[in-house]
This record gives C-alpha cells, sequence and structure tokens, in this order.
C-alpha cells in the first residue's frame, strides 16, 4: 500500500535477533506497533519471568514499553 509506514525493529540477545516490520497508516502508529511487539516479545519471555529484566529506574515488573492488553491480562493472571 503506498500510503503505509514502516518501522523496523530488533531485538538483540533475546531471540533470533531478526529485523522485522511494524506497518502503520502513518509513521506514529508504525512506531506503537511496534513498540508494542517489542514489549510483547519481552514480557513473555523467560528472561522477564524470572526477573532478569529490567527498567532502569522503573517500577518492578515495568519495562517502560506500550504493552498489549492480552499481555497486560495474561501478567495479572499470573500475579506480575
Amino acid at each position: 500500500v503506498a500510503d503505509e509506514w514502516t518501522c523496523e525493529y530488533q531485538i538483540d540477545g533475546l531471540g533470533d535477533g531478526k529485523t522485522r516490520k511494524a506497518f502503520g497508516v502513518d509513521g506514529i502508529q508504525a512506531l506503537l506497533l511496534a513498540l508494542t511487539y517489542v514489549s510483547t516479545k519481552l514480557y513473555t519471555s523467560p528472561d522477564y519471568e524470572s526477573g532478569e529484566l529490567v527498567w532502569d529506574g522503573g517500577l518492578p515488573g515495568d519495562l517502560g514499553l506500550p504493552i498489549a492488553a492480552s499481555v497486560a491480562d495474561m501478567l495479572r493472571e499470573r500475579g506480575q
């Protein structure tokens, strides 16, 4: 689609390290989707579950990223 925006993202040190793309109707949506995809990967990782992933200066359990509602629900169910 000609009017589609792309935001590339990559997570080093967790998973396969591949570069991926998030698509949106504008740059803000593409960025927000990329951040949400990254947070989903991080919040559902064994490293997060074991407490190894933290956001410097953040509250316990908060990585400082937008979080999908379904992931937030899952974390609440786990008590995280």
